[in-house]
């Protein structure tokens, strides 16, 4: 989770996910990141600079929507390994 506290006092809530999709019977795969805003149970997101896009949920009850990027399958062969890294950066 990332907490932003801005110059104004105003505190919000981020959870940042990176997501590792597995076509096991493929062997192919793909990296998905996503960012939810998390400050209260409807809050949306905007403002995100990157590759992705902001999508709206249609779900009532939770977020009204969220920010997602998520790169082209590539195949793979064991062994095989990776990691996640998360950068970032907040300007008001």
């Amino acid at each position: 989770m990332l907490m932003a506290n801005t110059s104004e006092g105003n505190l919000y809530y981020f959870w940042l996910q990176n997501v590792a999709e597995f076509l096991t019977n493929e062997s192919r795969m793909n990296f998905v990141d996503n960012i939810w805003n998390a400050t209260n149970p409807f809050a949306g997101i905007s403002n995100v600079s990157g590759n992705g896009e902001t999508y709206p949920l249609l779900n009532v009850f939770y977020h009204s929507s969220y920010y997602a990027y998520g790169t082209p399958e590539i195949n793979y062969t064991f062994p095989f390994a990776f990691y996640f890294l998360i950068s970032e950066n907040y300007n008001s």
